[in-house]
């Protein structure tokens, strides 16, 4: 497996466990009301885990196109109220953006 791979699939499991958070508080399964620390955490780790695939990607001249619309998505979130639609429109975009890219790998 190469440094890109995994790489790649670091950032794509962090999104998912993100997205997975994410929906869970939306859904009312999941609260983060006394830890709410916890999703801006690994927001952080998340946006760190896609860029190091994007650059892990280029470096080994991977199509990594895709990897720009997640990250254009997750740099939008932090000016997205959570609970709007284009919180989540932005989540979804995100997550075409793996989608895409594990096109690649």
């Amino acid at each position: 497996m190469t440094w890109a791979t995994l790489a790649f699939r670091l950032g794509l499991g962090l999104y998912a466990l993100n997205l997975a958070l994410g929906v869970g508080v939306q859904l009312r399964v999941v609260s983060t009301r006394r830890v709410r620390w916890v999703h801006h955490v690994l927001y952080g780790l998340v946006f760190a885990g896609a860029s190091l695939a994007a650059l892990t990607g280029l470096l080994a001249r991977a199509r990594v196109w895709p990897l720009a619309l997640t990250l254009v998505a997750l740099a939008a979130m932090p000016r997205l109220p959570g609970g709007a639609r284009r919180h989540a429109l932005a989540a979804v975009l995100g997550g075409v953006g793996y989608a895409l890219a594990a096109l690649n790998y």
